[in-house]
């Protein structure tokens, strides 16, 4: 495995090229700009003032010629320097200047071409424009208040913006949803997460491509500000069928709202979709594709978990649309206590969702299947129970639609994983359970585990003393040092690339591939 994360203390994957410069005509000036005796201006226009750590946002520098005189200047395309950022920490008045290309350098000098170090000419009243994202041109120490200005060199002599302020807030994290283009995962993936802030909460989702060595934020986009914090879930299209929009959706009180965009642009705008039982939201939200032309947004199934013992069930609520909600198939539980579940859209649409219940000392997985018309069985059919204590569960969609589960158990020896499957076919089945050795002693906090399509899992294990394991489908463990990083998932970037999702409220969030294996 030689994968290698790039990152950025504002967040995860920050490689990516700026903008093109756009020259243009415009005799005038603005209030913002800052003349130098050299007639020279440069402005600095930022599309907000506040963000959590971990979010983005376009900067727009704006070069005017401002003399009666051709004037020759770097061209920002083309110049590893220039237009710089210049951050000042205004809570302990530091200062560092970074190059427009020093960002991407420090991360991944043998993925950056140098630029040289050509130059262009502006006209009197001409400028040139350049948009470029934050996490590209600057990294920050973590929260605080920063004041950002531009510098430019033209003919030896620094053209310098009015400042602009930016207060960045910690990354307090309500959820996170990392969901990959198509039910199969691939190289791309969308990451939503919502952040609460001083006077709510925000939902933003990061683009994220895996190259095989490089993991890339491609883009990065705030989606809505709340008023409160809510768990947001986004959707996933049918196994094979990549797509790149989404519904991402959210309760507020006892109403699903949500969104539909392409890449952090909104199609349809937030709304009120309509009144629901409340319940928890399951990973993932369900886009059907069928007969859809991509003028309009695709049908959701939005999958909850509700009610406890006799009572608890698997619900769907379908988002039409035009935005609608309707209630789908209600599906009867085993009994006991709702642990984990994980819905897919399989290629050819239909749906199916695998199940994990907890009752007493016994775990209890089992399956339900539906299509957009409804269901033929309305109760969760039971795969197999194993005694234990349920710990975590993860899933994977094959190439074929057969479905890959996996139970992490704590038994009275120690950790056992417990795989499972639901072929294409129906015909559901379990396989040799796996008693991870050397883990009896093991005083267990909480855990994760995520299988690939070839039923190959990593598990990440949290004892109480704050330390992490890790754990391998062949049985075997390792020690894993993160930090004071929150762990929020195992994740495959690829079939053979397993890695950690992490956080840090004052870094953000970040892939770090697993190696130990």
């Amino acid at each position: 495995m030689n994968a290698k994360l790039i990152g950025s203390a504002l967040f995860l994957v920050l490689l990516g090229c700026g903008g093109a410069s756009t020259p243009s005509s415009r005799a005038d000036s603005t209030k913002d700009s800052t003349r130098k005796g050299n007639g020279m201006e440069l402005e600095l226009l930022t599309p907000r003032d506040e963000l959590v750590i971990g979010e983005d946002m376009v900067l727009t520098y704006v070069l005017r010629n401002g003399t009666a005189n051709p004037v020759s200047v770097f061209d920002p395309d083309m110049n590893d320097d220039w237009p710089a950022l210049r951050v000042k920490h205004l809570g302990d008045g530091t200062v560092e200047q970074f190059g427009a290309q020093e960002i991407p350098s420090r991360h991944a000098e043998d993925y950056v071409v140098s630029l040289g170090n050509d130059e262009i000419e502006l006209a009197p009243g001409q400028e040139i424009k350049v948009e470029a994202r934050l996490v590209d041109r600057a990294e920050f120490p973590g929260p605080g208040q920063y004041e950002l200005v531009a510098v430019f060199d033209v003919a030896g002599q620094e053209v310098l913006s009015v400042a602009r302020t930016l207060r960045l807030h910690p990354a307090r994290l309500v959820s996170m949803h990392d969901a990959p283009n198509h039910a199969g995962g691939g190289s791309y993936r969308t990451l939503v997460w919502c952040a609460g802030t001083p006077n709510g909460a925000v939902i933003e989702a990061t683009g994220v491509h895996y190259d095989g060595e490089h993991v890339e934020s491609t883009w990065s986009k705030r989606l809505i500000e709340l008023d409160a914090p809510a768990r947001a879930m986004a959707s996933v299209s049918a196994n094979k069928l990549s797509y790149g929009r989404q519904w991402v959706v959210w309760l507020q009180g006892g109403d699903l709202h949500g969104l539909y965009h392409r890449a952090g642009k909104i199609l349809s705008a937030p709304a009120k979709l309509g009144a629901v039982d409340g319940g928890q939201i399951i990973e993932s939200v369900l886009l059907d594709l069928e007969g859809n032309d991509g003028s309009t947004p695709g049908v959701a199934d939005v999958v909850f978990a509700r009610g406890t013992g006799t009572r608890a069930q698997l619900a769907v609520e379908s988002v039409s649309p035009t935005g609608k909600v309707s209630a789908g198939p209600r599906f009867s539980m085993p009994p006991g206590e709702f642990f984990a579940a994980h819905a897919f859209m399989l290629s050819k649409f239909n749906r199916r969702a695998l199940v994990v219940t907890q009752n007493d000392h016994q775990v209890s997985a089992g399956w339900a299947q539906w299509t957009r018309k409804g269901a033929s069985d309305r109760t969760v059919a039971v795969v197999d129970e194993w005694d234990g204590k349920a710990l975590a569960s993860g899933a994977a969609v094959r190439d074929d639609d057969g479905l890959v589960g996996v139970v992490l158990l704590e038994g009275s020896k120690g950790l056992i994983a417990q795989p499972w499957r639901v072929p294409q076919s129906g015909k559901a089945f379990t396989g040799d359970a796996i008693q991870i050795p050397d883990t009896g002693n093991w005083k267990i906090k909480r855990a994760f585990v995520q299988p690939n399509a070839q039923a190959h899992f990593v598990a990440a294990v949290e004892l109480t003393d704050g330390s992490w394991k890790l754990v391998h489908h062949e049985g075997r463990s390792t020690s894993v040092d993160v930090g004071d990083r929150e762990v929020l998932g195992v994740v495959w970037l690829a079939e053979g690339e397993p890695a950690l999702l992490l956080n840090h409220e004052n870094t953000g969030n970040s892939y770090e591939p697993i190696l130990a294996f």
